[in-house]
Protein backbone atom coordinates (compact mmCIF):
# COMPACT_ATOMS: atom_id res chain seq x y z
CA UNK A 1 0.00 0.00 0.00
CA UNK A 2 1.31 3.50 -0.93
CA UNK A 3 0.95 6.36 1.42
CA UNK A 4 -0.54 9.57 0.09
CA UNK A 5 1.51 12.36 0.57
CA UNK A 6 0.63 16.12 0.15
CA UNK A 7 4.17 18.04 -0.56
CA UNK A 8 3.43 21.80 -1.09
CA UNK A 9 5.59 23.27 -3.87
CA UNK A 10 8.77 24.91 -3.19
CA UNK A 11 9.31 28.34 -4.69
CA UNK A 12 12.36 29.50 -4.64
CA UNK A 13 13.67 33.53 -5.82
CA UNK A 14 16.72 34.48 -6.98
CA UNK A 15 18.07 37.80 -5.92
CA UNK A 16 19.98 40.59 -7.90
CA UNK A 17 23.22 39.95 -9.86
CA UNK A 18 21.65 36.31 -10.37
CA UNK A 19 18.90 34.49 -12.30
CA UNK A 20 16.39 31.14 -11.76
CA UNK A 21 19.54 28.90 -12.87
CA UNK A 22 21.08 30.20 -9.09
CA UNK A 23 19.08 27.35 -7.73
CA UNK A 24 19.47 24.44 -10.54
CA UNK A 25 21.44 22.35 -7.22
CA UNK A 26 18.78 22.84 -5.19
CA UNK A 27 16.44 21.97 -7.60
CA UNK A 28 17.97 18.83 -8.34
CA UNK A 29 17.89 17.91 -4.94
CA UNK A 30 14.78 18.34 -4.17
CA UNK A 31 13.35 17.05 -7.52
CA UNK A 32 15.41 14.03 -6.46
CA UNK A 33 13.14 13.31 -3.32
CA UNK A 34 9.96 13.96 -5.53
CA UNK A 35 9.46 17.10 -4.20
CA UNK A 36 7.75 19.88 -6.49
CA UNK A 37 9.52 22.98 -7.16
CA UNK A 38 9.43 26.11 -8.88
CA UNK A 39 12.22 29.03 -9.51
CA UNK A 40 9.90 31.66 -11.22
CA UNK A 41 12.12 34.66 -12.76
CA UNK A 42 12.07 37.59 -10.09
CA UNK A 43 12.26 40.96 -12.34
CA UNK A 44 14.08 43.11 -10.28
CA UNK A 45 12.09 46.33 -10.81
CA UNK A 46 11.38 47.14 -7.37
CA UNK A 47 10.37 46.17 -3.91
CA UNK A 48 6.53 46.87 -4.55
CA UNK A 49 6.45 45.46 -8.30
CA UNK A 50 8.36 42.21 -6.81
CA UNK A 51 6.30 41.75 -4.58
CA UNK A 52 3.04 41.54 -6.48
CA UNK A 53 4.97 39.54 -8.92
CA UNK A 54 5.78 36.59 -6.48
CA UNK A 55 2.20 37.66 -3.94
CA UNK A 56 0.78 34.72 -5.67
CA UNK A 57 3.29 31.79 -4.53
CA UNK A 58 2.01 30.10 -1.79
CA UNK A 59 5.19 28.62 -0.42
CA UNK A 60 8.13 30.98 -0.05
CA UNK A 61 11.37 29.64 0.84
CA UNK A 62 14.94 30.06 -0.32
CA UNK A 63 15.96 34.04 -0.11
CA UNK A 64 19.39 35.08 -2.20
CA UNK A 65 20.98 38.12 -1.95
CA UNK A 66 18.35 41.32 -2.83
CA UNK A 67 15.81 38.61 -3.51
CA UNK A 68 14.87 37.93 0.37
CA UNK A 69 13.30 41.14 1.08
CA UNK A 70 10.38 40.75 -1.58
CA UNK A 71 9.72 37.46 -0.45
CA UNK A 72 9.58 38.53 2.83
CA UNK A 73 7.24 40.66 1.98
CA UNK A 74 5.16 39.11 -0.89
CA UNK A 75 5.03 35.94 2.04
CA UNK A 76 3.05 38.52 4.31
CA UNK A 77 0.30 39.34 1.89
Amino acid sequence: MSESRNIPTVILVHGGFADASFWAPVIKDLQAHNVPVLSPPNPLRGLAHDVRHLAACSALVGCASTGELPVRTAADH
